[in-house]
């Protein structure tokens, strides 16, 4: 499996390894391709134990972005017996552009269709997913670099016009790499899919400073833009590294807010950590013990999401407490864990404040920073909470979001 940019050859070249008992005679084998972009060797005579055979690519012919898969097959003299193995080849070439309208034509039943795009960090986008024929259906679905589905909702619905299947992703969630948009055709019916990607014409970033808030916008586009961005304080945050050791269930215990009326609570640890695990329960309990929310981490990245009961008797705060519960594969092995928590509160809109910004003007590749004047922090947070903001850029017809951290700005000491 490879990703090979448009525009780069890349290697040529994939040696595949192929190992036969100890003691086994030698094979003549004949190989053949069923992808005219893959070159093997007519044939080669396998030995006991490892063996190399290496195929080529002929790279010219990858030169549009899609995706490419081709399979190697070995035959023995005896060809009844079917291939004696397969080498499967699958080169992607994804594409980069900031707008990417695919055609997927005419989707067998229970077929897909996919695209392939690079994603940067802090430049939010958007995907449409739609049949270009009413009454057609399709399921869409987007995976992260590394391919684990998308950490919102994953496999939504999508029809024709005002039907049409919408993921954005705010630029905090942006992952950077190489996400796959998939189609999914029903099992019984076919359509006819397209996929548009739209990606923000400019990176978001936001930092608190001791009186305000430093927006940083870069025009990545190769058109002059326009914009008026502002802040919105939607709610508040805190973050905590979890140091465990065992499989015994560890809490995290805070206070709901009566502002408070949804709460999102991220969970995630290294990639190498995870093959260590079975199970991996979120569970998140008021203090009288009633269970409000649960969800299991299906990677190495998991989110809860939770409607918060009616805030009315939470006046002063009322108890919760977040349950992390992992389950190890070897019981007797290495149990130590560590695991990064962000548990966000979320207001009504009625507690909701927006802190204006000023009009810009971005020429192509220039960065700007625009000071958002906060000082004084509109809702009570709680112990170890900080304000949670939205930075909002709208752009022509489009607007794009980045949800941001404002932990207070370090004072540097005196000298």
């Amino acid at each position: 499996f490879r990703i090979r940019p448009p525009g780069t050859t890349g290697d040529t070249a994939q040696d595949f390894l192929v190992t036969l008992p100890a003691g086994a005679p030698a094979l003549p084998v004949t190989l053949r391709s069923n992808a005219g972009w893959i070159h093997p060797p007519g044939s080669v005579t396998l030995g006991a134990g490892q063996n190399t055979v290496t195929v080529s690519y002929a790279a010219a012919t990858l030169d549009r972005p899609g995706v490419y898969t081709g399979v190697v097959t070995g035959w023995s003299a005896d060809t009844l017996l079917g291939p004696v193995f397969r080498l499967v080849n699958t080169v992607v070439v994804p594409d980069t552009g900031a707008t990417v309208v695919a055609d997927l034509g005419a989707i067998p039943a229970g077929g897909d269709g996919r695209v392939v795009f690079r994603a940067t960090a802090g430049r939010p986008f958007a995907v449409v997913y739609a049949t270009r024929k009413p009454g057609q259906q399709m399921l869409a679905y987007l995976h992260e670099p590394g391919g684990q589905p998308y950490r919102e909702e994953n496999g939504i619905g999508a029809g024709y016009g005002d039907q049409a299947g919408l993921y954005v992703v705010d630029a905090r969630d942006v992952q950077p790499g190489y996400y796959e948009a998939v189609a999914a055709a029903p099992p019984l019916d076919g359509a006819n899919g397209v996929i548009l990607v739209q990606q923000s014409p400019v990176r978001i970033d936001a930092v608190r400073a001791p009186d305000s808030v430093t927006v940083e916008l870069q025009n990545l586009g190769t058109s002059r833009l326009a914009t008026e961005p502002f802040l919105a304080l939607v709610g508040a945050e805190r973050t905590s590294r979890v140091v465990a050791n065992g499989s015994a269930p560890h809490s995290i215990r805070f206070l709901l807010p009566p502002w408070a009326v949804h709460a999102t609570i991220d969970v995630s640890m290294d990639r190498a950590q995870w093959p260590r695990f079975t199970d991996f329960g979120l569970t998140l309990l008021a203090g009288d013990g009633r269970q409000l929310g649960k969800s299991p981490l299906n990677y190495a990245f998991g989110r809860l999401h939770v409607n918060l009961p009616d805030s009315a008797h939470r006046v002063a705060g009322a108890p919760a407490e977040l349950v992390l519960s992992p389950g190890f594969a070897d019981p007797t092995g290495d149990l130590r864990w560590t695991a990064m928590v962000s548990i966000r509160l979320y207001a009504d809109s009625a507690h909701v404040t927006q802190l204006p910004g000023r009009s810009l003007e971005l020429p192509p590749g220039s960065l700007s920073r625009l000071a958002i004047p906060f000082q004084a922090v509109p809702l009570p947070l709680g112990d170890a909470f900080f304000p949670l903001g939205i930075v909002v850029v709208p752009v022509g017809d489009h607007t794009w979001t980045r949800e941001v951290a404002l932990p207070p700005a370090i004072t540097p000491l005196s000298q």
